[in-house]
């Protein structure tokens, strides 16, 4: 009776918690054949899963069964997945209180939020089966922590919340970083992403405004240009007006070291680019001609 107890008592706590934290949790449907969900963030503005956004205007939000109004995305980030919109109305929704993904350990329980297309409350629950610190996504932008859930993230589950059992809000799902892996984007994230597609609709982050690819340099050049290695990008395209194309650098060009660091790969490039900011000053070494070329590049915004 006791264990019976203890099961009733903890399956009425989840689904109180989930009552509540519900509040907070929306619906969207923006020209994707599947919805999203999304948080009210602060005020009228909700933070979604961006891949799931196709349309900017007239976006159509679900706040409850018998509630609907119209939203505009304000702005929009690919390279963490968040999306920003700004809703006509906001009824009885309630604006969350993010927090705890630092106090996360592997095995806690947690819940994933969602609203179903005709927004009807939707959850889905597991444990937290992967924690580490700082990751780059495809794209090359810093997500601050790295929190997986093994759980399932059903269609339109992108974009809500992921819930601890004190009902706290640690972040945003997303099935678009990670292919077939749901990922949490940490409530850290949020912030700082949140904070810059409010303001002004994009993140700025510092580019070189080039297209590479890898290339191998003869052992010749090697030895004779004293490169510590053999491994180089091969500048295929490079932007007009852009940070390297100011910086005088040349389609045709192998660029072989930048900022201190060896480069590779565009792996290497969206490595050295995660760690600088916009108007840094970097040195870039390139094979010009048989010759290596110094050439100073001042990071821009993209």
């Amino acid at each position: 009776m006791a264990a019976a107890s203890n099961w009733q008592s903890f399956s009425d706590e989840l689904a109180r918690i989930s009552d509540q934290t519900g509040k907070s949790v929306v619906s969207i449907h923006a020209g994707h054949r599947h919805s999203a969900s999304g948080v009210l963030w602060r005020d009228n503005i909700v933070i979604t899963a961006d891949h799931l956004i196709r349309d900017e205007e007239d976006v159509l939000v679900t706040l409850s069964p018998e509630k609907n109004t119209k939203a505009k995305v304000i702005g929009r980030d690919a390279a963490t997945d968040l999306a920003a919109l700004r809703l006509t109305e906001t009824g009885d929704l309630k604006p969350a209180t993010f927090g705890g993904a630092s106090d996360l350990r592997i095995g806690h329980y947690v819940i994933a939020l969602g609203r179903s297309r005709r927004g009807n409350l939707v959850a889905s629950a597991g444990i937290i089966s992967g924690l580490m610190g700082s990751w780059r996504t495809w794209q090359g932008s810093e997500i601050e922590q790295f929190i997986r859930p093994d759980l399932t993230l059903y269609p339109g589950f992108s974009g809500g919340p992921l819930i601890d059992a004190r009902g706290r809000f640690l972040g945003i799902n997303t099935g678009g970083l990670r292919r077939s892996t749901p990922i949490c984007i940490p409530h850290t994230t949020l912030a700082r992403v949140g904070e810059e597609l409010t303001t002004r609709g994009s993140v700025a982050r510092p580019y070189l405004g080039i297209a590479v690819r890898p290339v191998q340099v003869s052992d010749r050049t090697r030895e004779e240009l004293g490169l510590g290695t053999p491994y180089g990008v091969l500048i295929m395209q490079i932007e007009p007006k852009g940070p390297a194309d100011q910086a005088s650098m040349l389609i045709g060009d192998v660029l072989v070291r930048a900022g201190g660091e060896s480069i590779a790969d565009s792996e290497d490039l969206l490595d050295l680019l995660s760690k600088k900011r916009i108007g840094d000053e970097i040195e870039a070494y390139v094979v010009r001609g048989g010759k290596l070329v110094t050439l100073p590049i001042k990071l821009d915004a993209k």
